[in-house]
């Protein structure tokens, strides 16, 4: 199968570390007291920062912490199973926005020997505040089998035109409800439910 992969809060403990330097930014930069809205996935949303915050933010924290971040437990080990199993991994992001963020992430793949076969470009709009993705409409132009995401709404959109997600959610994130949904929280359970798929060609 071919198989496509985000990289932040996927590959690499992005969120977690990420979210703490936010915290530490709207306390002893914004001086705020007003915690994030947990409820809302995107970070910058959750404290209802302006652009030129939000950009002030990225600059300053963005290419550090994906060097810091580790990947997450088992990436590396369950990516070389599916790998050995015959599986195409390709990377997809919105990163390929940010031309220094795309050379960290490769950079740290690089240290870690986290291998893939490719790394699907392009195909990022700036909307005035952000780099933003249609992913449903790569994977559809890219023949994708199966989506290892982290965002709910990028896993909305991929499962409505048919396409398996393994939504890789962690406590803070935003259940998707959808039979083409399937909600992990590690990657040993990435692995298992694509082996599944595979097994049951389900779809694919």
């Amino acid at each position: 199968m071919k198989i496509a992969i985000d990289f932040d809060g996927v590959i690499l403990d992005w969120e977690k570390h990420i979210r703490a330097y936010g915290e530490l930014y709207s306390m002893d930069v914004l001086k705020s007291q007003t915690p994030r809205n947990k409820q809302v996935f995107d970070m910058h949303s959750g404290y209802n920062w302006d652009v030129k915050t939000i950009l002030d933010f990225a600059k300053k924290y963005y290419v550090p912490v994906t060097h810091s971040a580790p990947p997450l437990p088992l990436c590396k080990e369950m990516l070389d199973r599916l790998k050995k199993d015959g599986h195409t991994l390709l990377i997809l992001t919105a990163r390929n926005g940010y031309p220094q963020m795309v050379e960290a992430a490769k950079e740290v793949m690089k240290k870690h020997n986290i291998i893939v076969d490719g790394w699907i470009e392009g195909g990022v709009v700036f909307n005035g505040v952000n780099w933003i993705m249609d992913k449903a409409a790569i994977c559809a132009k890219n023949n994708i089998d199966v989506m290892i995401e982290d965002s709910p709404d990028h896993a909305k959109k991929i499962s409505a035109i048919g396409i398996p997600v393994v939504f890789l959610r962690d406590k803070t994130t935003p259940t998707v409800n959808h039979n083409l949904v399937y909600d992990v929280d590690n990657w040993t359970e990435v692995y298992r439910v694509i082996k599944r798929l595979a097994t049951n060609n389900s779809k694919i």
